[in-house]
């Protein structure tokens, strides 16, 4: 979609928090002039990156500021979860030969983003690295940032597996480490589909969980063929650097991972 397709999403979701387009943009120029003035961070962002930035912090230009640093810094910081994201490596391919991990491009009418996982196997294999589905799933969030609405703080994550043992311990183990406490009380889990359909539309659900909507497969090919289009994007990413040298004032927020962890609500089933 186009910035100015989005446009009427993004004004719905600033009202969320008493503010509107015109104003959202206002801020945007406001957070264009900030980075100007910090030499240290990388030019990246585009308006629609700016855009939610700003409501994925409630339309706080303050708190934007810190996120949007956090950005950057956290490579340095916790390189474990934030580099390696590039979707022309190796671990990418590998993830999707063991599992579908894929958003939905079109929002509920809350404006929730749907999230869908399920393992294309029994199980995953054992050489499956936990760490390989933050990769994957911060891969969605770059491009979701350019060309979507991220309604981080009220968003509805559904996170949907094949009937497994382990899958619960599994969410457990890849998400504590990534989700601030808050946020990781809230992971809730469906005991069976019925449950899952009475908070998803069946135009929304995929056809692999008994909805009407596009299969798991068509989901993924959609994103990969997104990914290759923009394949220049993860090579700029890859090459982000923070000069520490050139930071105006230190950095006061320590929490790196509050632009990761902006969602309100897991579900899995």
């Amino acid at each position: 979609m186009t910035t100015q397709d989005l446009e009427p999403m993004f004004d719905r979701a600033a009202r969320q928090f008493n503010s509107n387009l015109k104003a959202l943009d206002e801020d945007v120029l406001r957070l264009e002039e900030w980075l100007n003035t910090q030499p240290h961070l990388p030019k990246l962002f585009d308006k629609n990156c700016l855009r939610n930035f700003l409501i994925l912090n409630k339309c706080s230009i303050e708190i934007a500021k810190q996120k949007i640093d956090n950005y950057f810094s956290i490579r340095a910081k916790l390189p474990e979860i934030a580099l390696g994201i590039n979707p022309k490596l190796p671990y990418h391919r590998t993830f999707n030969e063991a599992a579908f991990l894929v958003e939905h491009p079109q929002l509920t009418d809350e404006m929730y983003r749907l999230t869908f996982f399920q393992v294309k196997g029994e199980s995953l294999p054992d050489s499956y690295e936990p760490i390989t589905f933050v990769k994957k799933f911060h891969t969605i969030q770059e491009m979701r940032m350019r060309d979507g609405v991220m309604c981080g703080d009220v968003s509805h994550r559904c996170w949907c597996t094949k009937p497994c043992n382990c899958m619960n311990e599994f969410f457990l183990r890849v998400s504590k480490p990534v989700i601030k406490p808050k946020v990781f009380e809230r992971l809730h889990f469906h005991p069976d589909l019925d449950s899952l359909k009475k908070v998803i539309r069946p135009d929304l659900l995929p056809v692999d969980f008994g909805g009407e909507g596009l299969s798991l497969q068509e989901l993924e090919d959609a994103l990969e063929e997104k990914y290759r289009k923009n394949q220049d994007l993860f090579d700029r990413i890859d090459e982000i650097k923070v000069d520490e040298s050139l930071r105006p004032q230190k950095l006061e927020d320590s929490d790196f991972l509050g632009f990761y962890g902006n969602f309100k609500k897991l579900e899995i089933d």
